[in-house]
């Protein structure tokens, strides 16, 4: 879905992606991604450590 978000995009903006481009582009989405779930897996560790 967020592959195809891009590929809209970039046909949007009437400029096609490279394959190197497409690849940065997932890392950066995904990289952030796994950064706030990680954000959120380190707060819920908190709250059990803290408040249980």
């Amino acid at each position: 879905m967020i592959h195809a978000a891009i590929r809209t995009l970039a046909i949007a903006a009437d400029h096609v992606l490279s394959q190197e481009q497409m690849v940065a582009a997932h890392v950066l989405i995904f990289g952030r991604t796994a950064a706030a779930i990680q954000a959120i897996t380190n707060i819920n560790r908190f709250d059990e450590i803290h408040f249980a």
